[in-house]
């Protein structure tokens, strides 16, 4: 009888010149799996913190690490990041920026061109450019836990709103579910629903119809 694998959980996060931990020096938390409270005085960094695991484990990011760094330090652009090491022995998974060698000029989305070397490039373990590694991208689809009102949601409504565990699903806690549809394409269940919306009708007839049960049965 083999044994269960154990759940993968966060051993160590390290922050290195992000918002309120100036570099060059990295700031390290040591969580060894356990779960963590955090607490302080405001800047002592707990948003920070935050913001750094929101945006970690993510796949579709709202923000560039260059907006994160800390502004202070007097540190190069490149020196921010943000590193997330498991409890399954591998190597840690890393979200920074890299001086890339080759001419200055035009850089690629989520990178600029900069003096020096080569142009900064934004490397994110989620991105698929960048190579995703597969225990970021299988916990960013579950990151609505990173979000209390997600979950506050499912139980409890403020007023005299009702609980409707049909539209959180949809809208926070599986938006971000990838799942194959006709053609080899694959979709999110965010963006399948959100064709059934657009595909309600203004005039009722055949067409339009036929336009929403086909959207009904791509999404179901």
């Amino acid at each position: 009888m083999t044994a269960s694998p154990r759940p993968l959980r966060i051993k160590r996060l390290t922050l290195t010149d992000f918002r309120a931990f100036p570099g060059p020096a990295p700031i390290h938390f040591d969580l060894d799996g356990k779960n963590l409270l955090v607490y302080g005085e405001n800047g002592a960094g707990k948003s920070s913190i935050f913001h750094a695991l929101s945006e970690f484990f993510t796949v579709k990011r709202t923000r560039h690490l260059r907006s994160f760094k800390n502004v202070f330090s007097g540190e190069p652009e490149t020196t921010c990041a943000v590193a997330v090491e498991f409890n399954d022995g591998g190597p840690s998974a890393n979200w920074g920026l890299r001086a890339t060698s080759g001419a200055i000029g035009t850089a690629p989305i989520g990178s600029h061109a900069v003096g020096g070397p080569g142009p900064v490039r934004e490397h994110h373990p989620a991105s698929v450019s960048g190579g995703s590694d597969l225990r970021v991208t299988q916990a960013a689809l579950r990151r609505a836990c990173l979000d209390y009102r997600s979950l506050l949601d499912t139980n409890y409504k403020h007023g005299d709103g009702t609980v409707n565990l049909f539209d959180i699903a949809l809208e926070q806690l599986l938006t971000d579910f990838p799942v194959p549809v006709a053609g080899g394409v694959t979709r999110t269940i965010g963006e399948l629903w959100q064709a059934v919306e657009q595909a309600k009708p203004i005039k009722h007839g055949p067409r339009t119809l036929a336009r929403v049960n086909q959207a009904c049965a791509q999404h179901n």
